[in-house]
């Protein structure tokens, strides 16, 4: 009985390394992250890039600026610029994610690789 659990943990082991080697292909990033975020992203990026020009130009001339009031211009930058930023961060993460998951997979399995040669070994002995 404990000779099959030792060879089973052993066997678990190898499956999570295995695993954690196809991990990306199997669960790509890209389920995540369609070309609608894509788009929106760029856009966004865009229209951040933009408003980045109004606001410099509405603070250096506030009276000689025609794109409407300087403090909403700034405010507009400043709410798009936040939300850009939340995006970034969003796509970061889906862009970690998998590899994150095949880390833990992959360690996993080699403790349980080590734990389970090591009771096969033990258990071979006695």
């Amino acid at each position: 009985m404990k000779a099959a659990i030792s060879l089973g943990t052993f066997g678990l082991g190898v499956i999570c390394v295995a695993l954690s080697l196809i991990w990306g292909l199997i669960f790509p990033a890209t389920n995540q992250w369609g070309p609608e975020k894509a788009a929106a992203l760029s856009s966004l990026s865009d229209e951040v890039h933009k408003l980045m020009f109004q606001a410099v130009a509405a603070e250096e001339n506030p009276r000689s600026y025609k794109g409407g009031d300087p403090a909403e211009v700034q405010a507009e930058y400043r709410e798009k610029k936040a939300k850009l930023a939340e995006m970034q961060q969003e796509l970061e993460s889906i862009k970690d994610s998998p590899q994150t998951s095949a880390s833990y997979l992959r360690w996993t399995g080699i403790a349980l690789v080590v734990v389970g040669a090591v009771a096969v070994k033990v258990l071979g002995e006695g």
